[in-house]
């Protein structure tokens, strides 16, 4: 279960929201403009914070705790 007070960064919710759409590491740092280290410092942060054991997994906390709300 997350944590509902999870404060995310605004290139945290950049990164999950490519996450999300299935894109990789370097293909998000291409879209963002950052090094694809930054990107790997980012999707740890990610987990650690989700207590997730993956990217995938990370994805499905997030949905399961209501993270991707319909617009």
């Amino acid at each position: 279960m997350l944590n509902s007070k999870i404060n995310f960064t605004k290139r945290e919710k950049d990164v999950i929201d490519l996450l999300k759409l299935g894109y990789s590491n370097s293909e998000i740092a291409e879209r963002l403009y950052i090094s694809q280290h930054s990107i790997k410092i980012y999707i740890t942060n990610l987990l650690v914070k989700t207590n997730s054991k993956n990217r995938t997994n990370l994805i499905y906390n997030l949905a399961k705790n209501g993270y991707f709300k319909p617009s």
